[in-house]
């Protein structure tokens, strides 16, 4: 869903952070020999329901629960809850069908880039989730009531619970194992603060291949060496997702000014 023209920026920018993305060369992200691509600037407002997919993404909303572009902030896409706990708000693209980026250790190709840019209403009583998963994640209870626990499914990405709302930890999984915590802490959220949080993967054609973690475009000093374990999604097909949790009887909406995920073939 490339809409437009992308620019490399660093924090505090808006834009795409240069060290995510360095591997990826943007002017090519219309090439389907190059690379699959999904570039969503909201630039085209989407007004989704519930297994109704739109425009390339599918979703899951709780009754009261919406996903759509805000009226009055153009090209901003909005998660909301309603005021009901366990409420839930979630997109997947894909139309939640179809996976379009895997990251496979035996492969020495397929670099890869996933970068959002979003901010969360409040920093107490949600949980969320924004990166890959395996296709159709997005469904009721996929973050688990009263706690916002990830549901044991392919996953690598960003992930807050309930218990601790403004601490976001980059986790990863693959179904039938035990999560990983790879980064407790990656990041503090603000409340009603934009943050860019993404991550890029280097293949070597080894088990070795390496995942990295960046917010605002600096890269956290831990990273994932070994993308062949067993908890790790390796050779599994995925799209992205987001979804938000509130944990009590308080609305919670989760704003993105955009989110990418680009990889080289």
């Amino acid at each position: 869903m490339y809409t437009g023209k992308v620019t490399y920026e660093e924090d505090p920018g808006t834009g795409f952070s240069a060290q995510v993305w360095r591997d990826i060369d943007l002017t090519h992200v219309d090439d389907p020999t190059y690379c699959n691509a999904i570039i969503e600037n909201f630039s085209q407002p989407l007004v989704l329901a519930t297994a109704t997919p739109q425009g390339g993404w599918d979703s899951f909303l709780d009754t009261g629960a919406t996903a759509q572009g805000v009226a009055t902030l153009p090209g901003i896409f909005r998660l909301s809850t309603s005021a009901t706990d366990n409420d839930t708000a979630g997109i997947e693209s894909g139309s939640g069908v179809a996976g379009l980026f895997k990251i496979d250790s035996s492969s020495p190709v397929g670099h890869l880039a996933f970068e959002v840019r979003l901010k969360i209403s409040a920093i107490t009583d949600n949980a969320g989730f924004v990166g890959l998963t395996e296709e159709g994640f997005v469904v009721n209870n996929c973050l688990t009531d009263d706690d916002g626990d990830l549901v044991d499914k392919d996953y690598l990405g960003f992930h807050w619970d309930t218990a601790a709302s403004s601490t976001v930890d980059f986790v990863h999984n693959k179904a039938s194992t035990t999560q990983t915590v790879a980064i407790a802490g990656v990041h503090t959220l603000v409340a009603a603060t934009y943050v860019k949080l993404g991550f890029r993967y280097v293949p070597t054609g080894t088990s070795n291949g390496q995942v990295t973690a960046f917010v605002n475009g600096a890269a956290n000093t831990t990273t994932v060496d070994d993308v062949s374990a067993a908890a790790f999604p390796d050779g599994e097909e995925m799209s992205i997702s987001a979804v938000v949790k509130t944990g009590s009887a308080t609305d919670i909406t989760l704003d993105m000014d955009w989110i990418a995920c680009v990889q080289r073939l």
